[in-house]
């Protein structure tokens, strides 16, 4: 994700998991194309089911 939606999710949704534990980190190394900003990724995984 690029910068300006990662801080426009963080804005929306303020409480959300993923934003509370910090699992978007800036990726080093990935370049696209025309951008030339901050890119972030995460290995984020929701469980639905209960055990």
């Amino acid at each position: 994700m690029t910068k300006k939606v990662v801080d426009e999710f963080k804005n929306g949704n303020p409480n959300d998991e993923s934003i509370k534990e910090s699992w978007w980190e800036i990726q080093q190394g990935l370049n696209v194309p025309g951008y030339t900003g901050d890119i972030y990724g995460g290995n984020v995984i929701f469980t639905i089911f209960k055990e």
